[in-house]
This record gives C-alpha cells, sequence and structure tokens, in this order.
C-alpha cells in the first residue's frame, strides 16, 4: 500500500504460517526509486528481524533473487514473491554468504540449525506480540497506512 505522502514508498506487511519464523508479522517497506524501473526497489523490514537476508537496520537483500536488475525483466512483484519465498527452508539452505546481509546468522543457520531456529521462533513471536503489533507510526514507519488494533469483544462476534 503506498505511503500517505509518496507513491514510491509502498508500506507491506507478511503473516508466515510455516517454517522457522511460522507466526510471524513482519512490516516491510519497499523504496521505489525516482529512475524506476532503470534502477531496483530497495526493501526494509520495520520489525526487528533475525534473517540471513536482513541486515541491522532493516535493509534486505535481493541479490541473491535478483543479481542484477534487468529493467525490461524485473518487476516490483519480483521482489515481493522472493520477500514471501525468503521465509522457506528451500529458500533458506540456498542463500550464498555474499548475498547475506547478516552473515551471522547464515552462518548459525548451516553450522548450529536448533540455535538459529530458537532465535526465528522468537523473533516471529515479538513480531506478534502486543506491543510491536499494534506499535503506531514513528520514524521510518511514520507513514505507514498500515495499522493493527485489537478488537474489543463486540467487534470480534460474529452476527
Amino acid at each position: 500500500m503506498p505511503s500517505f505522502d509518496d507513491i514510491r514508498e509502498w508500506f507491506g506487511v507478511i503473516f508466515v504460517h510455516h517454517g522457522p519464523y511460522e507466526g510471524g508479522t513482519f512490516k516491510f517497506v519497499i523504496h521505489i526509486p525516482k529512475d524506476y524501473p532503470q534502477s531496483s526497489p530497495t526493501v526494509e523490514f520495520l520489525t526487528d528481524m533475525f534473517h540471513p537476508l536482513v541486515g541491522l537496520s532493516g535493509e534486505f537483500s535481493i541479490a541473491q533473487r535478483i543479481p542484477e536488475w534487468i529493467p525490461d525483466h524485473h518487476q516490483v512483484y519480483h521482489v515481493l514473491q522472493y520477500i514471501k519465498q525468503c521465509f522457506r527452508k528451500t529458500t533458506l539452505k540456498t542463500i550464498e554468504e555474499k548475498h547475506a546481509f547478516n552473515k551471522k546468522a547464515l552462518r548459525m543457520y548451516h553450522n548450529e540449525p536448533t540455535i538459529f531456529t530458537k532465535l526465528a521462533t522468537q523473533c516471529a513471536q515479538l513480531s506478534s506480540s502486543e506491543s510491536v503489533l499494534y506499535e503506531r507510526n514513528n520514524g521510518s514507519n511514520s507513514n505507514n497506512p498500515i495499522q493493527f488494533s485489537p478488537l474489543s469483544d463486540t467487534e470480534g462476534k460474529e452476527k
């Protein structure tokens, strides 16, 4: 969903249903450059995440899936597909170290899978906690039109 102030800033959220991040609710923003489609969009996760493709400040690496942006071939939906795929075990196991923004997470995935899974699960649980999920806009999240709020008892009942 585009931001309130900038059509080149798209906000999104992904609900993860399987794998080590199961139950996670991760918010992100896609930044579309002024010279798009000549340049690739960038992705920033707004929810803190321990993931091989996500750096400490939330930047997401699309280089594994799209090593070189080809304007006549690649579109924003390719980026969206990769955001979805990055939580799957099949994608996690194929990430090359040169494409990982969090090399520690990647090494842990391969060398200490039990600890990695525990940290990924904690990350997913935290992302769905009330304090994170219902957090109001602030900082880089200030133009985010996607907001969650708890339902009242009457709102949650079927009529």
